[in-house]
């Protein structure tokens, strides 16, 4: 199964290309898992929308999946609405805004049929697993009400769905997961970061850090 994990192209400012830890993380633990995925980093790359889908679309995944701060969604929900057209294909949002407000986000962006809140490696996973079941059956996106926590789901009628929250990592749920998949960054060039002028993002704590 192959997904496209996806980040629109800058809104307002593009200095800061750095990888999204987020997607970067939950690549590698799908990949670790045995699924087909790429980052489409289009902030990045510096991307226009054009050659985003362009690159998106080439790669034909089975599903796309975003992440999106708020001023971001937008954007995100007019991409997924256009890549859905050409790909027939379920779509996923992360991140802030849909974490901050699930059920809000859902109601406004329709072409979303499912978002992840919270943390979202292991409900990713879940996800997907869930999604590869069905699709051997259907290409309808509307199964049965998953019961998978951390997600928030469109079902029959439009109703929208609010699963129960999933826990927080432990500490030793963190250290186990892989190294974040800079590798749809860099590629395998060990000299990628080594720049007198690189540095580096570090992160100790999850989450935001505000109220």
């Amino acid at each position: 199964m192959k997904i496209a994990l996806i980040k629109v192209p800058s809104t307002y400012a593009d200095w800061y290309r750095r990888p999204v830890l987020g997607i970067s993380y939950i690549s590698a633990y799908l990949e670790l898992a045995g699924f087909d995925c790429k980052i489409f980093d289009a902030y990045f790359h510096s991307w226009s929308e054009k050659e985003l889908l362009e690159h998106v679309i080439n790669y034909k995944p089975e599903v796309v999946a975003f992440t999106a701060m708020t001023h971001e969604i937008v954007w995100a929900s007019d991409i997924a609405v256009q890549l859905k057209k050409q790909l027939n294909v379920p779509a996923v949002i992360g991140g802030c805004h849909l974490t901050a407000l699930p059920k809000r986000t859902l109601e406004e962006f329709p072409v979303f049929d499912y978002g992840i809140y919270g943390e979202g490696e292991k409900t990713t996973l879940e996800l997907l697993k869930y999604l590869k079941q069905g699709s051997s059956e259907s290409r309808d996106v509307q199964l049965n009400a998953p019961t998978i926590k951390g997600i928030v789901f469109r079902g029959t009628k439009e109703r929208i769905f609010v699963n129960e929250p999933r826990p927080f990592l432990t500490s030793e749920e963190l250290n186990a997961l892989p190294y974040p998949a800079f590798h749809h960054y860099y590629g395998n060039n060990p000299r990628a970061l080594t720049d007198k002028d690189s540095y580096y993002v570090m992160f100790t704590s999850r989450g935001c850090p505000y109220n």
